[in-house]
């Protein structure tokens, strides 16, 4: 456990109304994001009128003119639309991670691009986190009282088993890790860094929450894909992409606890070696002994590494803090720091173009962090 828990201010002081953005992913969704738009900025002018809302959508490589439907659409909405445009597309994660290093609100919520989980969510997940003071809000289909509609049951039982999978590896009480639909505390969001590739940045950022000591909640929430006939079709169960994500789901799971990973096989070893030479099996107990003692220097050596990479991430986030700094390198063998991290970061230029209601048109050049 960390030291100390990092305050986050959840409440800006001053003059100004707090800043929310929502950030929208969309790949081919020319279908329902003309509709999306519209109902996601009336909603936040009328459910929530104490904040000056955003609308970002980052069209991911999109073929079906998804980009231009947005363009055409944001002049009329009441709140501002910034569109970022990936060249290529890779994927939900990569699309986030774009969306998260321009993300400059007090408050960031996440939401698909079909509505999959209702509107009504919104002002759930930001009211929760004005009352928790959490860093991170989950709509959770998977706690007491959510509920998974209409999903493939292949793809909802392999969700619900990676969940419980990193419910126990990391021996915290949350039903929903890999959801995407949630509200982040804008300061913890701009100053962690992440070094995941894909969907996983979602478990990466729950567990540097826990690192730092802040509090991550969840509520229950409806996942709905009842008329959404075109996702069913889109979510295959094995793709190269599922596999790649689920072998990162593990991995990202041991280092929840990797001490752990290390320590239980070692300590299993140690009981069939003694077993073993019970039985007059003296080879068998050897090899077994053998195992175990290097399985129990791995967990000591990871358990040393662990604890000093968490109180360097700890030193990273809070110079960042103070420094105004958005550390965009990751920090050690605690995140599985790799060039890949660094690589699909900048991998596909973007661009961004915003869309505010009082001065349509004004176009923003890219970030250098998009490239």
């Amino acid at each position: 456990m960390p030291d100390r828990p990092v305050e986050l201010a959840t409440s800006p002081t001053g003059p100004k109304p707090p800043r929310g953005l929502i950030i929208v992913p969309a790949y081919n969704e020319a279908a329902v994001i003309e509709t999306s738009l519209k109902v996601i900025a009336i909603y936040l002018g009328e459910t929530l009128p104490a904040y000056t809302w955003e609308i970002m959508v980052v069209d991911d490589g999109s073929s079906d003119g998804t980009a231009e439907i947005v363009r055409r659409t944001s002049p009329g909405l009441p709140v501002s639309v910034r569109l970022v445009e990936r060249e290529v597309n890779g994927g939900l994660g990569n699309a986030l991670l774009t969306a998260f290093t321009h993300a400059d609100a007090d408050i960031v919520v996440t939401m698909d691009a079909d509505l999959s989980y209702d509107i009504g969510h919104i002002e759930r997940l930001v009211r929760a986190w004005e009352s928790s003071k959490a860093a991170i809000v989950v709509a959770s289909p998977y706690a007491e009282g959510g509920a998974v509609v209409a999903v493939p049951t292949g793809l909802r039982l392999r969700s619900q088993a990676a969940n419980k999978y990193l419910g126990i590896a990391s021996g915290r009480n949350l039903a929903t890790f890999t959801g995407m639909v949630r509200a982040y505390d804008g300061r913890f969001l701009r100053n962690t860094p992440i070094g995941s590739e894909g969907i996983v940045i979602n478990v990466e950022l729950i567990r540097k929450a826990y690192i730092l000591g802040l509090k991550v909640i969840e509520i229950p929430a409806t996942l709905n894909w009842s008329d959404l006939q075109s996702r069913r079709s889109r979510a295959g169960l094995v793709t190269s992409r599922s596999l790649r994500e689920t072998r990162r789901l593990l991995r990202e799971g041991f280092l929840f606890r990797p001490r752990l990973y290390s320590l239980i096989p070692g300590i299993i070893g140690l009981v069939v070696a003694g077993i073993a030479l019970g039985f007059g099996g003296m080879s068998v107990a050897l090899w077994a002994a053998a195992v175990a003692c290097v399985l129990l220097i791995l967990g000591f050596l990871a358990g040393i590494g662990y604890h000093r990479d968490f109180r360097q991430f700890r030193k990273d986030f809070d110079t960042a803090e103070r420094e105004g700094l958005w550390p965009q390198q990751d920090v050690g063998w605690l995140t599985q720091r790799r060039r890949g991290g660094a690589r699909i970061q900048r991998r596909g230029a973007a661009t961004i173009s915003t869309s505010d209601p009082a001065t349509t048109g004004d176009v923003v050049p890219p970030s250098p962090e998009a490239h």
